[in-house]
């Protein structure tokens, strides 16, 4: 459920914009994740401002989360976010950075973007670049300490086919170098012994997605996804998305969507190891696996303030 507020003051030419958001997660491996966001938006003059707090609660008894955890375990995680956008000279530039910490990773990333609009704002040529940078520990664990880089960019175009119609497509590629294994995750041997999974060092990833919105009534808008990714892993895998969504009144609306995803699993992903390899790994989503999901919500708006609860299933 979410909610949202918007002041305007004409005296000053400044607007704000608070919204708060709680989600619950819930599956049938014995996990249940729950979130708590407040984000803070502010226009001043001929910038905007933002600022976001997360909560993250995680309570687990999983075996894929925490190999050989015999009893529920529970952590939370704190991230905070602020971030800057003005226009300049006919290109809108962006600058965010983003603190999340937990009792064993903490990660720090700066992102930076900038877009146009082009040929009468019929199209629209958007790039970014984010650097992360993670600190890996292990709960319980002084000496246990690594770390991970990622660097991550995005190039993407729009294009307004007509008054009805936009179609887009975006190029995604990320280099991560360290550790991208799992403390915890143990990998299961022939002879029924468990090692520590190793990972590669190195991954680079690739992403290619295109999207079409379509408005197909005065109240009925339409948006078809799909997306490519591949990595020098082995992983491939493609995800198909529709969505729907309506406005019922002036002041109620409502959003359906649904999903498919499907992914061939990682060249080093073996179930149980006949016999030790260089590289390793227990984590179940490098695995090849299929899944499909669908979510409804709902929302309306009293005044300044949006309300919206949605509810989702995925299998």
């Amino acid at each position: 459920m979410s909610a949202s507020a918007v002041n305007a003051d004409s005296s000053d030419k400044s607007e704000s914009e608070f919204g708060s958001r709680y989600q619950l997660y819930a599956d049938d491996d014995a996990t249940t994740v729950s979130t708590a966001l407040v984000d803070v938006k502010a226009e001043l003059g001929v910038a905007q401002l933002g600022a976001h707090v997360l909560v993250d609660v995680v309570s687990s008894a999983s075996v894929d989360v925490v190999s050989a955890a015999t009893k529920r375990w529970t952590e939370g995680r704190g991230e905070f976010g602020a971030k800057a956008s003005r226009s300049l000279a006919g290109v809108d530039l962006g600058l965010g950075y983003v603190r999340s910490q937990e009792e064993d990773w903490n990660s720090d990333s700066i992102r930076f973007g900038l877009g146009r609009d082009l040929l009468q704002r019929n199209v629209r040529v958007e790039a970014s670049y984010a650097l992360v940078l993670n600190r890996i520990g292990r709960a319980s664990d002084p000496i246990f300490k690594e770390k991970m880089r990622a660097h991550q960019g995005e190039i993407g175009v729009s294009q307004l086919v007509d008054r009805k119609t936009r179609v887009g497509a975006t190029y995604g590629l990320q280099r991560v170098r360290g550790y991208q294994a799992s403390p915890y995750r143990f990998v299961q041997a022939n002879d029924g012994s468990r090692m520590a999974e190793t990972h590669p060092e190195l991954r680079t990833r690739h992403s290619l997605s295109s999207y079409a919105l379509r408005s197909l009534h005065d109240r009925l808008t339409a948006r078809m996804s799909y997306r490519f990714y591949w990595d020098d892993w082995g992983v491939r895998s493609h995800t198909g998305e529709l969505r729907l969504r309506t406005d019922i009144s002036t002041s109620w609306f409502a959003t359906w969507s649904g999903r498919v995803y499907q992914q061939r699993d990682a060249e080093f992903y073996r179930k149980v190891y006949k016999v030790a390899l260089r590289h390793m790994t227990g984590d179940r989503e490098l695995a090849r696996f299929w899944d499909v999901g669908s979510a409804l919500s709902i929302g309306t708006a009293v005044g300044p303030v949006q309300l919206d609860a949605k509810v989702g299933l995925i299998y």
